[in-house]
């Protein structure tokens, strides 16, 4: 009867987590289909292209050249799901990452859910509250691979030490392969150091081995395929340039960089709301888990702090810092996060940091109504129109406020009401980011609307297109990813004299800063035809 019982049990946890995934792969990919490409995304869709065109290769390619900075196993993932539509859209070079989002949080619940349900559906809660985390779920973000790889590595090692069962020890070895053709040797060493420090934290000697050897062994192995990858498709010349650009670049002093706390100080804002009540709890809960032996809850706590401050401290080692590195910290502070609305606590300190947080979210939808219409207003003043039924938002939002009023009025718990309070902030927090905060950034690094223009222009009236003085990987990158057509070879030239003794009929773009540097000789050849926005910048398009 009891092991009927704990099978039931766990095939229950099983659908919940699944009804996790599809629920959160609904939020991650909701209205992407029709969004162009802009910013960091950009790159991955021109590799996407160019690999529906020319076929599979080891690495991605950009304008025909392969491009070092990672394998292309993302960009595979990206062309497999592109196949049925034939051609890349936002929401197929999504769909990969946003499943491995999915996947994260789901694990994420089943970490948390034996011990209790209420912390599993909290943690998922804070995660879809993280500022960064559902900005890179809704965009193409290769860390989110590294993330999912970490979260299922510490799934792993955590939930046979939990359940007293052997350690399936041959998932390591192939996660970190995974990390490492998703994402390069960081694929590998971020879950590596996780769960070799949760070995550490166990004082189990055996295991921290173990993974060591593996992550050591996983990575000598993924480095050679990576460099005989590099030189099957690309020669010597490649191969220093894959080597540079995703191990010794990242590790180099030789320009000015941030300051070692980077992480410590920018996580705050990147990863609100999740990193800073995690920082609060943790402070509050310090008496506790400093100690050796402890519950499984507060067991728990501490390992997914010493996962977090690995990561944190490992990834201030290296000169390069970017806040998506770190990513792999969110189901950690997630987690640590949830957990403050699970248990009840004698501390002043973890009452008060409890109290205020779901006050917060008690007044969080009508905090968005009164942030909505200082938006509108702000967009009104520059300029700024969107396809945005602002009334209609800020109607909706004193609606949930309302129906957050009537359902904390009708629970008398306050454990209830907390955890009501807590999911209407996050229903809003989602509706604002997709309905408000995507648009305007959309519409402040567009670049669609100038590359179809001239697209129009040169279908009526042919004529070679050139780039003058652009940046291969932001202009151009963003003009061809937009155009209909297939551009190449790219014609890019960089002195005036070149610009000057071009042959009509030729169609020029540059940004606007570059037209006004050009002497009065040069510039007098040419008639500026449409003038628009590639991205953040203002270019120009010149006809001759």
């Amino acid at each position: 009867m009891e092991n009927q019982h704990h099978w039931r049990q766990k095939t229950h946890l099983y659908r919940e987590a699944l009804l996790v995934f599809f629920f959160t792969l609904i939020i991650f990919t909701a209205g992407l289909g029709n969004h162009e490409f802009v910013i960091f995304d950009t790159r991955f869709a021109l590799f996407a292209q160019e690999m529906l065109r020319n076929g599979l290769s080891f690495f991605p390619t950009a304008f025909g050249q392969p491009y070092p900075d990672y394998p292309a196993t993302s960009t595979i993932l990206i062309y497999l799901c592109s196949l049925p539509w034939g051609h890349v859209t936002k929401f197929s070079g999504v769909l990969p990452s946003a499943i491995a989002t999915s996947l994260t949080l789901s694990f994420m619940y089943l970490t948390a859910a034996p011990l209790s349900r209420r912390w599993g559906i909290c943690a998922v809660l804070f995660a879809l509250f993280t500022v960064g985390y559902v900005a890179t779920a809704r965009s193409i973000a290769l860390d989110q691979y590294t993330t999912l790889v970490t979260m299922l590595s510490f799934y792993f090692a955590y939930s046979a030490h939990l359940h007293h069962k052997k350690t399936k020890w041959w998932c390591f070895p192939l996660l970190f392969l995974f990390g490492f053709a998703c994402r390069g040797p960081i694929g590998i060493v971020i879950p590596a150091s996780v769960v070799g420090s949760y070995y550490l934290m166990q004082t189990d000697w055996s295991g921290m081995l173990k993974i060591a050897g593996m992550a050591l062994v996983t990575l000598i192995i993924g480095m050679a395929l990576l460099a005989w990858a590099a030189y099957a498709q690309g020669g010597a010349d490649f191969l220093h340039e894959v080597l540079g650009m995703q191990i010794f670049t990242r590790l180099s002093d030789s320009k000015a960089g941030d300051p070692f706390y980077y992480y410590f100080v920018n996580s705050f804002g990147t990863y609100a709301i999740a990193y800073p009540i995690a920082v609060f709890t943790c402070i509050g809960l310090l008496p506790k888990i400093r100690k050796l032996e402890l519950d499984h809850p507060l067991k728990l706590i501490q390992l997914l702090t010493v996962w977090t401050l690995v990561i944190i401290i490992g990834m201030s080692i290296p000169h390069d810092k970017k806040p998506r590195y770190i990513l792999a910290i969110v189901p950690a502070i997630s987690l640590i996060s949830g957990y403050l609305f699970v248990e009840k606590f004698p501390s002043m300190w973890i009452k008060l940091t409890r109290k205020t947080i779901a006050w917060l979210c008690f007044i969080f939808p009508i905090v968005g109504a009164i942030l909505t219409q200082i938006a509108k207003s702000e967009l009104e003043q520059r300029g700024i129109h969107l396809s945005i039924d602002f009334t209609s938002v800020i109607i909706m939002l004193c609606a949930l406020q309302a129906l957050a009023v009537i359902l904390c009025l009708f629970y008398r718990s306050s454990r209830s009401r907390e955890l009501i309070a807590l999911a209407i902030a996050v229903m809003v927090f989602v509706a604002i980011n997709i309905v408000i905060v995507e648009p305007t950034l959309l519409n402040l690094t567009q670049s669609r609307r100038f590359v179809r223009q001239v697209d129009m222009l040169r279908d009526r009236y042919p004529g070679d297109l050139i780039f003058y003085r652009a940046d291969k990987d932001a202009l151009i990158m963003r003009y061809v990813v937009n155009s209909r057509e297939d551009l190449k070879p790219i014609k890019d030239i960089k002195t005036e004299s070149e610009l000057a003794n071009l042959k009509p009929p030729v169609y020029v773009i540059m940004e606007q800063e570059e037209f006004e540097k050009l002497a009065p000789n040069v510039a007098s050849q040419f008639r500026v035809i449409i003038q628009g926005q590639i991205g953040r910048d203002t270019a120009v398009a010149l006809e001759k």
